[in-house]
């Protein structure tokens, strides 16, 4: 809760943070914007130390519960922004 908006992002920037956590799995994605963002040439730079890497043998099995849960609370703040943007 941040300046008196539920949301302190946008949309846009839910969505990122919802895939990360797949990412941090190695999940391919099929949208470009956001296999560049987490496996492009910058995200060499922006993942340092985090272990990212695209995995050819990714399942979400691989998701832990906490995971889930995480997934499932950003997707439902990603679509109150997403009806509250202009």
């Amino acid at each position: 809760y941040a300046g008196g908006s539920e949301y302190i992002y946008d949309a846009a920037t839910y969505r990122i943070l919802r895939n990360a956590v797949f990412a941090r799995h190695g999940r391919a994605f099929a949208s470009a914007d956001l296999h560049d963002f987490f496996y492009g040439p910058e995200a060499v730079y922006r993942f340092r130390g985090m272990g990212i890497h695209l995995d050819s043998q990714y399942s979400d099995d691989r998701l832990t519960p906490t995971d889930r849960a995480n997934i499932e609370r950003i997707r439902a703040y990603e679509t109150r922004a997403s009806e509250s943007e202009p």
